[in-house]
């Protein structure tokens, strides 16, 4: 049997509690001064057992490509950084929502390819280092990602932004 603190039938989780501080505060010759205080309603014990059911997993063609509606890419602008980078020497951004079989092809404005990423894992994503085939960095603009799903016969076309923080090449 749950004991409520409070004493009350309406099942708060949760209560808090202010407290003045300072007594001089109302006189405004010091700053106020408050400790803010929140309490557990109903507090587990060793004894409690919770138990969680969730459906099985489903997976189908159907909802795979409706699943291609969210295939996007991350940091979208990319302004210098991923806050999921490491270091200066590990640029990334990230396709997100891919199935299985993906072809990533991105190409700047004027059509010229700048590099083809082959993804053919169980993980949704697919990172794109910023570089080209040659293994430069590309330059500052936009880019156009054609991601061939041909698995589900789809395709997507996303648009990035890149811009690059200055750069330096250490070595050529």
């Amino acid at each position: 049997m749950e004991t409520d603190i409070l004493d009350n039938t309406l099942p708060v989780m949760w209560f808090a509690t202010i407290t003045r501080r300072d007594a001089k505060a109302w006189t405004g010759t010091s700053s106020p001064s408050w400790t803010f205080t929140i309490l557990a309603n109903h507090i587990n014990t060793v004894s409690d057992k919770f138990a969680f059911t969730s459906a099985a997993p489903t997976q189908s063609k159907a909802n795979q490509i409706a699943d291609v509606a969210k295939i996007n890419v991350f940091p979208n602008p990319y302004f210098g950084f991923n806050k999921l980078e490491s270091d200066k020497y590990t640029r990334f951004v990230r396709f997100t929502h891919l199935p299985q079989k993906a072809t990533i092809r991105i190409y700047n404005l004027a059509g010229i390819l700048v590099r083809t990423l082959q993804k053919n894992s169980t993980a949704q994503f697919q990172d794109w280092d910023l570089l080209n085939e040659y293994q430069l960095p590309v330059a500052a603009g936009m880019y156009i990602a054609y991601i061939d799903l041909p698995d589900l016969g789809q395709t997507k076309t996303l648009k990035l932004a890149i811009i690059p923080e200055q750069q330096f090449l250490d070595h050529y």
